[in-house]
């Protein structure tokens, strides 16, 4: 999946621990069972390790500041993130987690893809 539009060299895989006993090596919590995976570590001692697998290619990122400001100006939606979120199918995913968020922000769940088209 695209990750971003910058720096399409930057590979970032999360996974979803197979069980939760024991974190696997190389792996990072971010959600719940989920994680980044370090796969520089030997495949043999990953593959059992993970239920679900997904790569991101490119990353985002922002100036010092310009993240924070544009969270201020209220440009942007936070959700909580589940697992299906990530490793679930990608088509209509803003709608989805849009709908789920509900209120105000919900209606945008109802707008057409194509912004030009609003």
């Amino acid at each position: 999946m695209g990750g971003g539009p910058v720096n399409g060299e930057v590979v970032i895989v999360l996974g979803e621990v197979a069980t939760s006993d024991t974190a696997p090596p190389g792996w990072q919590r971010l959600l719940r069972d989920v994680g980044i995976v370090d796969m520089s570590f030997p495949p043999e001692l990953l593959d059992a390790s993970f239920s679900q697998l997904r790569a991101f290619i490119g990353l985002s990122a922002w100036s010092p500041g310009q993240l924070e400001n544009e969270l201020l100006r209220g440009s942007w939606f936070r959700a909580w993130a589940r697992p299906d979120d990530i490793f679930g199918d990608p088509a209509g995913l803003w709608r989805r987690v849009l709908r789920r968020m509900g209120g105000a922000t919900g209606r945008w769940s109802t707008w057409a893809e194509e912004p030009a088209l609003n």
